[in-house]
């Protein structure tokens, strides 16, 4: 029942974003391709994958939905500037949102760098700008063409109107609120939100197929693992951390989520290390001294920077390659990595090193997340944090607005609950998906040697909620590992038999050999004589012997077939009864 309370307070939104028809844009191939020779670094397979997708989005005459899901410093940036230079050509506007006002700062600089050659207007506002009243009237008058800024942007609600494309950046740092009125407001237009670690709720909705999702998983080139250590809170070994990144040229952060002990931090390694310059940064700082601390740490003025989260997102130093995050344990998952992902932005190897209390009881939570973060410690890893930080922080209420928290019900089952209600306008009942258990449909040791990343695969093609995000899942697996085997590619055809198999009486189809066994539920079959009288036909004009046997239940049809398609056959049956 919740499902269809939750369904029905969004449906109206997702129908009128489904059933809007907007003018597509124009792709001008000369233009892009000398806007796309500017940019200086190489794509990787997936943020070239990413933005093909992101370009169809924008060509079609549909609102765009898609999640954009890629590590710290894996080129998401990149592909938004692309899909705002792609509305700017069309001249159409765009709002890039940013949960804070550093961050807001430094995609402001991204976005010029790259767009204001072409002549692209871009203004920023946030608590660190002035004027910003008459930007937003230079906005809704069509003198600017992309705004970026903070959270007052969303109070705007006639900023949100004249947008063509939104852009929400780090959008786990944004409430469900705040998104969902996004698009009950201007519910037309192209939305594309991105993060490394998402909330729970935007990863389900994205593989639910609500929304679109792109991976960014391939690391750029020379780039290098940051090594994690969780360390009891010694002050001797910070010393060491500061001295050793110090001694190779390096700049530090060090993180503390109370702004009284960042202080007192920042006076005992002042007086201990008198000789190393550093200063502090915490966001109830006058906005002026914000920028100039942030600015001067760039331009190396000082080397090591005491800090509260405020740095969190989107600062990009590349010569910071150590990052110390004290009290670590008071972290959520997802704000430990994108810390952490402050450093490690260039060759040189990077360290996050994580300290705890010594005498301080640590939650089961606490420990799990540190755990986490030690383990998934490799490029790429912010999809799989996501998914641990679902199990450790549970899933919250996800038939509404709680991010995180207890749920009484699962992953898997809540996303096929809510995409069915989505696609179908009303609750269906949760009854058990066919089951097809084909013996040669498999991953070999051959093409994944790692337990747990069988496991991923297996679970991602499980949680796939329609064929759509089947063939997308599949065209991923291809780009990644090449072709195919056959058993690893029956995996997928089988999950698109279970989905044709729920429009038809089939609960099941079994494969043992060269026997196959498919059992039908007597309820959901309305003519029991009219679907024998097709089985019969099919059979017999197929040339394959059967027999039929049945109970109060079930009726089960037995044949054999030696074939290899055997998908064929059996989609061919199973479209019998569609």
């Amino acid at each position: 029942q919740a499902a269809k309370d939750f369904s029905q307070s969004i449906l109206s939104s997702y129908i009128e974003r489904e059933s809007s028809l907007i003018p597509p844009f124009k792709y001008d191939e000369d233009l892009f391709n000398l806007f796309l020779s500017e940019f200086k670094y190489l794509d990787t397979k997936d943020q070239s994958l990413a933005w093909l997708k992101i370009k169809e989005d924008l060509s079609s005459n549909l609102p765009m939905h898609r999640l954009l899901c890629g590590d710290v410093g894996f080129g998401k940036t990149e592909i938004a500037i692309r899909a705002v230079f792609y509305a700017f050509i069309n001249n159409k506007k765009a709002v890039v949102l940013a949960p804070t006002t550093i961050l807001s700062q430094q995609l402001y600089s991204c976005f010029s760098d790259r767009l204001k050659a072409f002549g692209c207007n871009i203004f920023q506002v946030s608590r660190l700008t002035k004027n910003n009243k008459e930007k937003f009237k230079d906005f809704l008058l069509g003198k600017t063409d992309v705004l970026i800024g903070t959270h007052s942007i969303i109070k705007n609600q006639d900023v949100l109107k004249k947008a063509s494309l939104l852009v929400v950046d780090e959008e786990h740092r944004f409430g469900v609120k705040d998104k969902e009125k996004i698009i009950k407001i201007s519910p037309h237009c192209n939305f594309l939100s991105m993060s490394a670690t998402p909330i729970p709720r935007t990863l389900q909705f994205a593989l639910s197929g609500i929304r679109n999702i792109s991976t960014l998983l391939t690391a750029p080139v020379e780039r290098r693992p940051i090594i994690t250590n969780v360390h009891i809170f010694n002050l001797k070994t910070i010393a060491n951390y500061i001295l050793k990144e110090l001694n190779r040229s390096g700049q530090v952060y060090f993180v503390d989520n109370s702004v009284d002990s960042l202080k007192r931090m920042f006076n005992y390694f002042r007086k201990e290390l008198p000789n190393i310059k550093s200063s502090y940064l915490y966001g109830g700082m006058e906005k002026n001294k914000i920028k100039k601390t942030m600015n001067k740490f760039r331009e190396k003025s000082f080397s090591v920077l005491f800090s509260t989260t405020i740095i969190e997102s989107g600062i990009d130093v590349s010569a910071a390659n150590t990052i110390i995050i004290n009290n670590a344990h008071m972290f959520g998952l997802s704000q430990l990595h994108q810390l952490r992902g402050r450093v490690g932005r260039s060759d040189v190897q990077s360290y996050a090193a994580l300290f705890i209390p010594k005498n301080k009881q640590i939650t089961k939570e606490g420990e799990e997340r540190l755990a986490s973060l030690k383990r998934h410690s490799s490029l790429g890893s912010g999809y799989s944090l996501s998914l641990e930080d679902l199990q450790i922080r549970g899933s919250g209420n996800l038939f509404g607005y709680k991010q995180s928290g207890e749920s009484t019900v699962g992953f898997s089952l809540y996303s096929k609950i809510l995409s069915k209600t989505m696609r179908n306008g009303f609750y269906v009942d949760s009854t058990q998906d066919p089951v097809i258990d084909i013996d040669s449909a498999f991953i070999s040791s051959s093409i994944i040697k790692d337990q747990d990343q069988k496991v991923f695969y297996y679970k991602k093609i499980s949680d796939c909620l329609n064929e759509e995000s089947v063939n997308r899942f599949l065209e991923e697996t291809t780009i990644l590992f090449g072709a195919l085997p056959f058993e690893f590619v029956m995996l997928f055809k089988s999950k698109k038999l279970s989905f044709l198999a729920e429009k038809t009486p089939v609960v099941g189809i079994k494969k043992d050999n060269f026997l196959f066994t498919i059992t039908a539920s007597s309820i959901k079959i309305k003519n029991i004589s009219s679907f024998l009288n097709k089985s019969s036909d099919f059979f017999e004009n197929k040339k394959i012997k059967y027999t039929v046997s049945s109970n109060t239940s079930f009726l089960k049809i037995q044949f054999s077939f030696v074939d290899e398609d055997y998908y064929i056959l059996l989609k061919s049956y199973l479209n019998l009864y569609v």
